[in-house]
């Protein structure tokens, strides 16, 4: 006698073996057992949606049920209930093929019919792990196919699965993302939008800022706090994460270490100041960094204690700046054609810089440089002038710069006083005693009533009068007191002869509630000329008691 290899049915030999009804019994006991222990359950006409009442004819997902309809029941709030089952009038009896332990395997499966709202033409397996022992495990079948709904509260993971829970792991971040109750809810407005919108509406400060940067931070992390896992770990990172209108302080403090960076920002302004920090107000080689390019900047910057390395481009360089203070950088690395500082168009103090090796310590085509106590040597020219460049070396702290050439002038203005000098120029310090209150839309003359400084006796009920031609350079800060808010806007004029001439700052608004405004310009009077600082306001303000204002002679 042989058997078959798949169902194990008994094969008579015809020469040897005797073909007995038990044998043809046991075959077909054999197909019954395979049927019933297969992967694939007969199909169900209809599926539970909900917990049900295990008896009697009902309507199940839409479909109305009569006496014998196979109902494949997933949802019992008792899961040792669920199955596959038969309709009856009365109590409903577990099919023929799915009323014993044997009969469940896991990954058995069913299909629904074409019927139904929710199951229709689905597919289910049970996905319980083996052994299971029929009304005591917890029975629970998972869809396979068909019509599937996506759960956008299940959260999303890189783990393996089922199409549908990736989805609905989709479904979850779009509506993390949109911000809306659902995932399917389209959002007002659409990224593209967004994104045109940031490029066309400037951020803004809204309060004071810090930032750190560390050799051992990293970019991805806040930048506001000085550890490990809070600092940025280049310069360029913190420069980028500042607001392009800034009407606050933000500082940058950089951690002693080597930053092999070109640092580059531009197009930032407002009422505010960047003050970017190594180790602040010390000339050494403790902060590295290669370069600073500051460009198209109308907010006061500073670069205060950096060892600057490059030898392939000027150290630092300031492109129609409003107001740059570089102090106490060292700039040292050998070069024949790079200056120390190249300024292009802008205002500048330089403070205690050493620069030496290069072929210009100091270059201004276009700026206002005002130099002191600068120190180095080795250089090819102290200072360079092009265009309208004009540097004026303060000389009660005087630069003590060495170079084969003092200066080469291409049309600018070298300061030409002299150290004992001081008093035969122009020269002018006045501050406001009181508050004055501005009326809106009004041009006012701005009140300096207290005058600590007038070498040649040129200032008088808050407007200066030349008593002699040239150059001068006129600088201040206006101190509000109140009235100014973010639709406020306000506007600095220089008056020359009893007429608007030139505009030295404007803004309009600002989160400040007391801001301080600078302001200052290089002018050109002849002998009896005479200026005054005027403000509009587009609603009325009033001016603290701090304003002052200094004018100088430079040419």
């Amino acid at each position: 006698m042989q058997n078959t290899p798949n169902f194990g049915f008994k094969k008579p030999d015809r020469l040897t073996d005797t073909y007995k009804i038990q044998d043809q019994n046991d075959n077909w006991d054999s197909v019954d057992s395979a049927i019933s222990s297969g992967s694939w359950k007969q199909p169900c006409r209809a599926a539970t949606v909900s917990n049900i009442t295990l008896a009697g004819t009902q309507t199940i997902d839409g479909v109305v049920l009569v006496v014998g309809d196979r109902v494949l029941v997933k949802n019992q709030t008792t899961a040792t209930q669920n199955g596959i089952y038969i309709v009856a009038t009365g109590a409903w009896q577990r099919a023929l093929d799915a009323d014993t332990s044997s009969d469940f395997k896991s990954g058995m499966a069913m299909k629904i019919s074409s019927e139904g709202t929710t199951n229709t033409s689905s597919e289910w397996f049970l996905s319980n792990a083996n052994p299971i022992t029929l009304d005591t495990t917890s029975l629970v079948f998972t869809q396979a196919d068909g019509i599937m709904s996506l759960a956008d509260t299940t959260t999303a993971t890189s783990t393996a699965s089922r199409p549908n829970v990736l989805l609905s792991m989709l479904a979850y971040m779009i509506k993390a993302i949109t911000g809306k109750a659902n995932w399917y809810t389209a959002p007002a407005i659409n990224l593209e939008t967004v994104n045109t919108r940031f490029q066309s509406t400037p951020s803004k400060t809204v309060a004071d800022i810090t930032y750190y940067v560390r050799t051992d931070g990293n970019d991805s992390n806040t930048g506001t706090a000085n550890t490990t896992g809070g600092a940025f770990r280049t310069i360029q990172r913190a420069i980028n994460s500042i607001p392009q209108i800034v009407n606050h302080a933000v500082s940058i403090n950089v951690a002693a270490g080597t930053y092999a960076e070109d640092v580059f920002f531009e197009g930032l302004y407002g009422a505010g100041q960047i003050s970017i920090y190594g180790n602040k107000d010390v000339i050494s080689t403790s902060v590295n960094a290669s370069s600073f390019l500051i460009r198209k900047c109308g907010v006061r910057v500073e670069v205060n204690g950096f060892n600057l390395t490059t030898t392939a481009a000027s150290g630092i360089q300031g492109v129609q700046c409003s107001s740059l203070l570089i102090k106490f950088n060292n700039i040292v690395g050998a070069n024949g054609t790079y200056a120390g500082m190249a300024l292009y168009s802008s205002t500048c103090n330089v403070i205690a810089n050493n620069i030496s090796n290069r072929v210009y310590a100091i270059y201004s085509s276009g700026s206002i440089v005002n130099s002191s106590g600068n120190t180095g040597s080795g250089n090819t020219n102290k200072y360079v002038l092009d265009g309208a460049g004009t540097i004026y070396v303060n000389p009660l702290a005087p630069d003590t710069l060495t170079a084969t050439n003092n200066a080469i002038n291409n049309g600018g203005v070298l300061n030409p006083w002299g150290d004992n000098t001081t008093s035969q120029r122009s020269r002018v310090t006045a501050t406001s005693n009181a508050t004055q209150n501005m009326s809106a839309a009004t041009a006012t003359k701005v009140v300096f009533q207290s005058v600590s400084v007038d070498n040649l006796i040129e200032f008088s009920s808050s407007r200066f009068t030349a008593k002699g031609g040239g150059t001068f350079d006129v600088k201040g800060m206006c101190y509000f007191n109140s009235g100014v808010t973010t639709t406020v806007a306000y506007t600095i004029t220089i008056y020359k002869n009893g007429a608007a001439y030139r505009f030295l700052n404007s803004n309009n608004g600002t989160t400040q509630a007391a801001p301080i405004i600078p302001f200052g310009t290089a002018i050109d009077l002849a002998s009896g000329d005479y200026i005054e600082i005027y403000l509009t306001t587009t609603s009325a303000t009033v001016l603290s008691a701090n304003s002052f204002l200094e004018i100088t002679r430079i040419a």
